[in-house]
């Protein structure tokens, strides 16, 4: 490994064994040679501990529930909205539970919920937490096989104030379909933004005749009691066996529901307008296709919305491989479009399920211009189903066929752990979910942020890597053009810049001083750069005992 040194930079060392480890370069060789690529003066190399206190601290954390049993299926369904997280464990207990988790910006190790949340009436098999969305403090949660008098039926729950609710709290209004017969399985897919909830069923009972639809429901911040739906969204042309409102995704007035059974499995998404306005039974705005679909790619099997921008995913491409599909303008699309870029995974195999699996994920989410896309059926050397969530950056400018930026496991992996089931994301913070399943019987979600493995340049912040290892095939920066960024790679996690081309940047250019990244756990990289040649200073590697 190359290290380059300029302008004042400082490395910093505990004392720590050398070892080399996965046949790469021992990041212990720093102690023993540099090579000096670039002029500059190079400051002292000094033993002992780096203490930043720092504005801006965004932590990482493992988040388990407590009292949940095996096989509870928590991390089977994931939101983040701010600094809360909504976990869904949809075979917890009489019915299924939900999470919700507080101040994530600050937890930090393994945490476990600040609020449980039920609903009345639950009975077993009521697969509460299949599906559930946060939008600031409210949160929607499906039951889909929740009973109104008919079998499976199914409902949605709406909670409020999270960020202050303690204990175990049920729903401040239930949500149901009127008109809807038995066996629909309302609730199988939710989505929430600001006031407006948006519910889908497809029929899950039955998928031969599963043509599907989904309901919108207005004014969520005032609901009690139980509440129908202001209007009916289905398909214009629609068949059986399309599963219309197997997916449901809501981002300000704009809607897009998935039917991934569409043409024999080919499968389509729909874009519906002014949902702060429409009433009755209204048809689509925009059907939403990927250029190259085949049979059984089950286009639409998961999608999500931010803004005008739109990711619709169809896992069973190619053996199951998976692929995603990015839309733009969606705010003023009108007919049948194609997409504007695909996304895949750059080590994609066949059975990886890269964009969800089946009708019990949610593997796919955007926020702003950045996706998070999991495979929970990913192998990880010898490890089948131990899963992997991919990042990808620049969406809004993204064409043609892209690959991730930055890929995702969890540290603590183990066969069918299945990370990556369920993801969520917003602003620069993520959750993923990892249920578990077979031979692995309880499950997690993880918690993170994006810059803490991209680009941290905010000025006086810190990020915590803690639980989650990453590859990236981006430049690592810490300190673009700002002061006083730290980053720390946790103990226990890896970080891999090895690809050709890219490197590690602490201070990258004139004028960012005072940055540092500290290392606790395990560091793989071609090249670091400390500092920049055109000047700035105090920039720092810190290497902790237990860093390798």
């Amino acid at each position: 490994m190359k290290t380059y040194l300029s302008s004042r930079p400082v490395l910093r060392r505990g004392s720590f064994a050398p070892t080399s480890l996965n046949r790469r370069t021992p990041f212990a060789a720093l102690e023993r040679s540099f090579d000096f690529s670039i002029a500059g003066f190079c400051g002292p190399i000094l033993f002992g501990v780096l203490f930043c206190v720092l504005a801006g601290a965004v932590r990482a954390a493992t988040l388990v529930s407590t009292g949940g049993g095996p096989f509870t299926q928590f991390g089977g369904a994931g939101s983040v909205s701010g600094t809360l997280g909504l976990i869904g464990a949809r075979s917890d207990g009489a019915g299924g539970s939900s999470y919700v988790f507080r101040n994530l910006d600050t937890a930090t190790g393994t945490v476990t919920q600040s609020v449980k949340l039920s609903a009345t009436s639950l009975v077993g098999a009521d697969n509460f937490g299949i599906a559930v969305s946060l939008s600031g403090t409210m949160g929607l949660v499906g039951a889909e096989e929740n009973d109104l008098g008919d079998s499976r039926h199914g409902s949605a729950y709406l909670f409020r104030n999270l960020n202050t609710a303690s204990g175990t709290v049920t729903q401040n209004a239930r949500l149901i379909a009127s008109g809807l017969a038995a066996k629909y399985s309302f609730g199988n897919s939710v989505s929430l933004s600001g006031t407006i909830g948006l519910v889908g069923t497809f029929v899950v009972a039955d998928p031969a005749t599963a043509k599907g639809s989904a309901y919108i429901f207005r004014n969520l911040d005032t609901a009690s009691g139980t509440i129908t739906q202001n209007a009916t969204l289905t398909s214009a042309g629609g068949v059986v066996a399309d599963q219309f409102g197997r997916s449901v995704t809501v981002s300000g007035n704009l809607g897009l529901v998935g039917a991934p059974g569409r043409d024999g499995g080919r499968g389509s998404a729909y874009l519906f307008r002014n949902l702060n306005t429409i009433t009755g039974t209204v048809t689509e705005s925009a059907t939403l296709t990927a250029s190259d679909r085949s049979d059984s790619d089950r286009f639409g099997n998961d999608l999500s919305l931010s803004g005008n921008l739109g990711l619709v995913a169809a896992p069973s491409a190619e053996s199951s491989r998976g692929s995603a599909y990015l839309f733009r303008n969606l705010d003023t699309a009108t007919g049948t479009i194609v997409e504007t870029a695909k996304l895949l995974a750059s080590d994609g195999a066949a059975n990886d399920r890269f964009g969800g699996f089946g009708s019990l994920t949610t593997g796919i989410s955007i926020s702003g211009n950045t996706g998070i896309v999991g495979a929970r059926g990913d192998m990880i050397g010898a490890n089948a189903n131990q899963g992997s969530a991919y990042l990808f950056l620049h969406l809004d400018t993204a064409t043609g066929v892209i690959t991730e930026d930055v890929k995702l496991t969890a540290s603590d992996g183990i066969e069918d752990r299945a990370f990556g089931t369920s993801v969520g994301i917003d602003g620069d913070r993520f959750v993923i979910g990892a249920p578990s399943s077979n031979s692995v019987p309880v499950g997690k979600a993880y918690s993170g942020s994006v810059s803490s493995m991209t680009t941290l340049d905010a000025g006086n912040a810190s990020r915590n890597i803690d639980g989650i290892s990453f590859m990236s095939r981006t430049d690592w920066i810490i300190g673009e053009t700002t002061d006083a960024n730290l980053v720390t790679l946790g103990l226990g996690d890896t970080a891999d810049v090895t690809m050709a081309t890219k490197a590690i940047f602490i201070g990258k250019n004139a004028g960012s001083d005072s940055n540092t990244l500290q290392i606790d756990g395990i560091l793989h990289s071609a090249e670091v750069y400390i500092g920049s040649l055109a000047g700035n200073a105090d920039n720092t590697l810190q290497l902790e005992n237990t860093a390798a």
